[in-house]
C-alpha cells in the first residue's frame, strides 16, 4: 500500500528535480524557459513537503524548499491533491503570481516534457542519446527516491534508523551516469556523480543492464552471478538501500 505523504515527497524531491536535466538536454524545454527569471514554489499543507524552482538565464535549480518569496506559488491542501496533479488528474491552488502569465502558460508545457522523457516510446529509445538520457534520469530518480522513501515510508524508515552511517555509490560502467546516497543518523542525502570515499557500491556493467532493472526485466540473482551487477563494501548498507529502491519502484509504477 502506498503512503500518500511518502509519494508526495517522491514527486517533489525525486521526480520534479529531473526538470533540471531536461532543461539542459532538451531544446524544446530550453525554448520554453528562455528568458525566465522566476521562482516557483510547490507546497503541501499540514507540514508536508515543499519544493522551490529557480529559473535563471535558461538554467533551472530545484531545491527541497527555500524561504524566499516565490514569483509563482502553488499550494496543495493535502498530499493526495499533489499526487493527483502528478497523475494528471488535479490542479493546484495558485496563491501568488496571478500576473505571471508566461510562467502559468509555460510550466504545464514544461511538465509535459518531463512526462515525455520519463515515458518514452520504443521509437524514441532507438536514439542512443535519448536512451542514455532516460537511464540517467531514472538513476537520479531512484537514488533521490531512497531519501524520500527512507525518511518517510512507514516500512523503510525503521530500517534506515537501524543502519550504520555510510555512503553508497551507484554507477553505470564504463562511463555512464553515477550517483551516491549518504546516510547520517537517519537522514539521507543524494548527490550526482562520484563520491571520493564510498563505504559500499553497486555498479551496473552497462546502461542496458540498468535499463532492464528499471523496466523490471532483470533477474537480480542471475545478474549478480554473471557480474552484470557488482556489489562491494559494507553490504548491510547496500541491503537497506536495496529495500528502499524496491519501495521506490512500487511507488513510481
Amino acid at each position: 500500500m502506498k503512503d500518500e505523504l511518502t509519494l508526495a515527497y517522491l514527486n517533489l524531491h525525486a521526480v520534479l528535480p529531473l526538470l533540471e536535466e531536461i532543461v539542459e538536454f532538451d531544446s524544446e524545454s530550453a525554448r520554453i524557459v528562455r528568458g525566465w527569471n522566476y521562482s516557483i514554489r510547490f507546497a503541501v499543507g499540514g507540514g508536508g513537503p515543499a519544493a522551490f524552482l529557480q529559473f535563471r538565464n535558461g538554467k533551472l535549480k530545484v531545491q527541497p524548499d527555500k524561504g524566499a518569496f516565490p514569483s509563482v506559488g502553488f499550494w496543495f491542501p493535502s498530499p493526495q491533491k499533489l499526487n493527483r496533479m502528478f497523475e494528471g488528474k488535479g490542479m493546484p491552488i495558485l496563491w501568488t503570481g496571478f500576473w505571471d502569465i508566461g510562467v502559468l502558460k509555460g510550466f504545464p508545457a514544461l511538465a509535459k516534457r518531463l512526462e515525455y522523457f520519463m515515458r518514452p516510446t520504443e521509437e524514441m529509445l532507438k536514439n542512443k542519446d535519448v536512451f542514455e538520457f532516460y537511464v540517467k534520469l531514472n538513476l537520479y530518480a531512484m537514488t533521490a527516491g531512497i531519501k524520500a522513501v527512507g525518511e518517510n515510508d512507514p516500512e523503510i524508515k525503521p530500517l534506515i534508523s537501524k543502519t550504520r552511517n555510510g555512503i553508497a555509490q551507484f554507477e553505470t560502467l564504463p562511463n555512464g551516469p553515477a550517483a551516491y546516497v549518504t546516510l547520517h543518523d537517519g537522514k539521507l542525502e543524494m548527490g550526482k556523480g562520484h563520491t571520493q570515499k564510498p563505504n559500499c557500491f553497486m555498479s551496473f556493467r552497462n546502461s542496458e543492464i540498468l535499463y532492464q532493472l528499471i523496466k523490471g526485466e532483470l533477474d537480480a540473482y542471475a545478474a549478480l552471478a554473471k557480474c552484470d551487477i557488482n556489489l562491494g563494501g559494507f553490504l548491510p548498507l547496500v541491503d537497506t538501500f536495496n529495500a528502499a529502491l524496491d519501495k521506490v519502484g512500487e511507488y513510481l509504477k
